[in-house]
């Protein structure tokens, strides 16, 4: 694994005045490192028996026909996705996706869409509807705030002035769009990411705010281009901090294809462990520089060890959900990839198909209503050299999954060995350890309680005190000699 590079400098975000604190992550969302999956209302079985901390789901369909017609009445769907959650118990992360997906966005955003005053008193009026909603059901809720589009603006920007980029430069309709509490906000970028931040503390102070760290977002792709993730990471937090606002988490993503799908069109985009090790760089320079933990979004869900997975529309393969699971399933519950992205500032990772001809999680068709089982289970398997796995697709399927129940599996055996916690912090009211080897000088003080285990190894020669009123150690837990452990008060 590649050394994470030493933080070189630090980037002040300030509040502006009036801007009240945000509701911070921590304390509003389980303390553990979560998994999650996308869920959407009218289907909550495809998650079935599956433990997940988070689900999601896209709020969008652009400026004219957006999230809000989906049901009678008017923006019913918030109600019914929010109350789907809350008696599964799975916390909501909505990614609000309207600006860039809307008809003609990628040829010209700013002028097309973002300028257009009647459309973005409409944008705001549907925001201020969400939080509305979210208001009423009255418990903390994730809103991953328009991916894509803050990695549009810094391009934007970085083309009128290379060598300052600012959000002020980019023209969006704020006060000209006439609506409710814009007087005073000024025509661009920035103050349209001010201005919905303000909407948020004003009506739905428990919504938890989150922005997109596109990895292409300095115009070097951190893989496609084996950006620099130094270079990458502080080009945007110094973006970010011209904005005046600050998001309460980080979002960022692997890619919204399965690799096996860009394979199918003639373009490498199989990861290697070098370009997880890239990736997990970038990660621990910009959650430090911005101050704020980060959620992986939209991870492709294809395998390369099922048969299901054959490289046919909805069956494609990729590699990011084996490479955090395999080594969970393989008897031991080794989570050392987990744990190292834990350690990079990620608290959680939420897997989806960010297009609809992707690998899903459950067996369906396509992504249309009746969604219908495809009845593929256990085609041939294919040799795919192109994947660089070395080995083929000879698993036999779990179940009907288009992935061939591996991302099920592996999310199942990930909390039967024991969810990360956060952070491995040895200090607090209530210290829980699970899932590590402890070796050198390791001291735990709690003041209610210590639990250490599953997995959890005290390796020769260690030095290992634990200090608290109770301490349970479960099964799991061992010592190896020669070593030194005291567990008391």
């Amino acid at each position: 694994m590649s050394k994470l590079v030493p933080i070189c400098c630090a980037i002040a975000l300030i509040l502006p005045m009036g801007f009240t604190a945000a509701l911070p992550l921590e304390g509003n969302v389980p303390a553990i490192f979560g998994i999650g999956v996308a869920a959407d209302s009218d289907r909550p079985q495809m998650v079935d028996s599956m433990p997940i901390t988070y689900y999601y789901q896209y709020f969008t369909a652009g400026f004219d026909y957006g999230w809000g017609d989906w049901n009678s009445p008017e923006y019913a769907f918030a109600d019914i996705w929010l109350g789907v959650g809350e008696s599964n118990g799975w916390f909501p992360v909505i990614t609000y996706y309207q600006v860039v997906p809307s008809d003609n966005s990628w040829m010209d955003p700013p002028t097309q869409q973002l300028t257009n005053t009647s459309n973005m008193a409409n944008y705001y009026a549907d925001f201020r509807a969400l939080l509305d909603k979210i208001a009423a059901y009255d418990k903390p809720v994730i809103v991953h705030l328009e991916p894509d589009l803050l990695g549009y603006f810094e391009q934007w920007a970085t083309a009128s002035n290379p060598n300052d980029p600012d959000p002020t430069s980019i023209p969006v309709a704020v006060a000209s769009s006439g609506y409710a509490g814009t007087s005073g906000y000024q025509n661009n970028a920035r103050d349209f990411f001010r201005f919905l931040h303000h909407l948020r503390d004003t009506y739905a102070p428990k919504v938890i705010l989150g922005w997109q760290a596109s990895l292409w977002a300095n115009g070097t792709d951190l893989i496609v281009n084996q950006g620099d993730p130094v270079v990458i990471a502080n080009d945007i937090a110094t973006f970010w901090g011209k904005f005046g606002v600050t998001p309460d988490v980080i979002f960022s993503e692997f890619s919204d294809r399965d690799s096996g799908f860009y394979q199918q069109q003639g373009k490498d985009r199989w990861w290697t462990d070098a370009d997880f090790d890239r990736q997990r760089t970038f990660l621990s320079q910009f959650t430090t520089l911005v101050g704020k933990k980060a959620i992986l979004w939209q991870i492709p869900i294809g395998n390369t060890w099922y048969r299901a997975c054959n490289n046919t529309d909805h069956h494609y393969q990729d590699n990011r959900a084996e490479y955090f699971f395999e080594s969970v399933l393989n008897g031991n519950g080794d989570m050392t990839h987990l744990q190292e992205y834990r350690d990079a500032g990620v608290v959680a990772l939420l897997f989806g198909q960010g297009e609809a001809r992707q690998t899903r999680y459950w067996d369906v068709v396509d992504s249309d209503f009746p969604a219908l089982p495809d009845g593929v289970t256990n085609p041939a398997p294919i040799n795919n050299v192109a994947n660089k796995s070395g080995h083929d697709n000879t698993r036999t399927s779990l179940n009907a999954d288009n992935d061939g129940g591996y991302l099920r599996a592996g999310i199942t055996a990930y909390y039967q060995y024991g969810a990360l916690p956060w952070s491995d912090s040895c200090n607090g009211t209530t210290v829980t350890i699970t899932n590590q080897d402890l070796s050198g000088t390791v001291t735990c003080t709690a003041t209610t309680s210590i639990t250490a285990g599953p997995a959890v190894q005290v390796l020769p020669n260690a030095n290992v005190n634990f200090h608290a009123p109770t301490i349970q150690l479960l099964p799991g837990f061992t010592t190896q000699t020669p070593t030194y452990f005291r567990a008391g008060q």
